[in-house]
């Protein structure tokens, strides 16, 4: 099964929603690296998923689908060997349509498992490590692959926040996502050079509130693959 740049098979388990909680229709999906400054049952009760399998944010930076498309879906020499989904999809796909972030999403599970889903995003992303057709295809392009033009549309107060943030700024912010791979507060401060003290400090305050059993080092360097048993063998049957 394909992994993203960091090999991190936890981005995977978001994939396999519909099987690992087989009994659940709605969910939120939140990433690791989010500071919730409101109830999280708002962002419950502002998504409709009734109709779409998935409620998400617009991307901030208005990228599209275009921005991540590495061939021409004209060529016919070359689409014409893809697989009949990716055929359909290049040729029906609106491409000046904006991408929506994987980071923080709420899902109809009961559809996911209508239209099977995780079984697509599996197709895309095994297609797409074997032959690129977009860049960046991991978690959230494959999503968006997946539920282009099937999603409802979330504001985007629910990801806005980031490390460049003063300490006024950040309390009055719905959510902070520190996305990206360097603007992290708990990196060293010449790699997240992003983050500002404030930020650092109050994601140590947040951080302290909860009763990990790793500290902070801990945490950073822990291996990852302890994931793959109870992702492996669903990725891998």
């Amino acid at each position: 099964i394909f992994l993203d740049r960091k090999r991190d098979p936890h981005n995977l388990a978001r994939i396999y929603l519909p099987d690992l909680l087989p009994n659940i229709e709605k969910v939120i999906s939140l990433d690791a690296d989010l500071i919730f400054n409101v109830d999280v049952s708002k962002l419950w009760k502002a998504a409709d998923v009734r109709r779409h399998p998935v409620a998400v944010i617009e991307d901030q930076n208005n990228k599209t689908l275009a921005r991540y498309l590495i061939i021409d879906p004209n060529n016919s020499n070359f689409t014409n060997r893809l697989p009949s989904f990716a055929r359909n999809f290049l040729r029906h796909a609106n491409f000046s349509s904006p991408v929506f972030s994987a980071g923080v999403f709420v899902a109809n599970l009961t559809t996911w498992r209508r239209m099977n889903a995780s079984k697509s995003v599996e197709e895309w992303g095994i297609l797409n490590t074997g032959t690129p057709l977009f860049s960046h295809a991991l978690k959230k392009m494959l999503l968006n692959l997946v539920f282009h033009k099937r999603t409802s549309r979330l504001a985007h107060v629910w990801n806005p926040g980031n490390c460049n943030l003063t300490k006024q700024e950040a309390l009055k912010t719905t959510i902070i996502h520190f996305s990206g791979s360097y603007a992290k507060p708990w990196l060293p401060a010449n790699i997240s050079f992003d983050c500002t003290e404030d930020v650092r400090d109050l994601w140590k305050k947040n951080f302290a509130v909860q009763k990990w059993d790793m500290n902070i080092s801990e945490c950073i360097t822990a291996d990852p693959t302890h994931a793959l048993q109870l992702i492996g063998p669903i990725a891998n049957r």
